[in-house]
C-alpha cells in the first residue's frame, strides 16, 4: 500500500477500535475520494482498504452511501455494526 492509503487505513482502524472499546455497537465513518484516483469505473482502492481495516477490527458494513463534498467529489459514508 501507499503511504496515504496506509495512513487512512490505520486511522479508520484506530477509530473503530476506540468505538468498540467505548462500547459502541454502531460506528459511522466518512471516507474521502482519493486525490490520485483516475475517475474511471473500477475499484476505489482507498475505500476498499479502509473498509477492510474497520472490518478487521470486528465491525461489519451495515449501510453504505455516497454524497458529494463541497467541491463535488464523492465521499462515502459507511455505517458499521458490531453484534
Amino acid at each position: 500500500m501507499g503511504i496515504f492509503k496506509d495512513a487512512k487505513a490505520n486511522t479508520a482502524s484506530a477509530d473503530a477500535q476506540k468505538a468498540a472499546q467505548a462500547g459502541q455497537t454502531v460506528f459511522v465513518a466518512r471516507f474521502n475520494y482519493p486525490a490520485t484516483h483516475h475517475g474511471l469505473s473500477g475499484q476505489i482502492a482507498d475505500w476498499s482498504v479502509q473498509i477492510q481495516a474497520v472490518e478487521s477490527a470486528g465491525w461489519r458494513v451495515e449501510h453504505f452511501s455516497v454524497a458529494a463534498d463541497t467541491k463535488g467529489r464523492p465521499e462515502a459514508y459507511v455505517m458499521f455494526r458490531r453484534h
